[in-house]
């Protein structure tokens, strides 16, 4: 079981404290493998991409339990994708 808690490194909203206290909770009240990951601002689209790969390689197997939390902003696109923002 593994969590990977996601935020800016930027944190312009204030929610480091918010995955913090998520990471605790997840750890110590459910005994999971917890990880905080913050997004670059510089080629952040490479880095998280890569980040989500190497994430689901090591813990997305058939019998594991993977849960991803993203603490900021989003939006759609002109072409209706999902967008995450900082």
């Amino acid at each position: 079981m593994h969590v990977l808690l996601l935020r800016w490194e930027e944190d312009t909203m204030g929610v480091a404290l918010e995955l913090e206290d998520l990471a605790k909770t997840f750890t110590f009240v459910y005994g999971f493998e917890t990880e905080i990951w913050l997004i670059p601002t510089v080629k952040s689209h490479v880095a998280l991409t890569a980040k989500a790969l190497q994430t689901v390689q090591d813990f997305g197997g058939p019998d594991d339990l993977l849960i991803v939390y993203y603490g900021g902003h989003g939006l759609i696109n002109d072409v209706r994708q999902g967008v995450w923002t900082w």
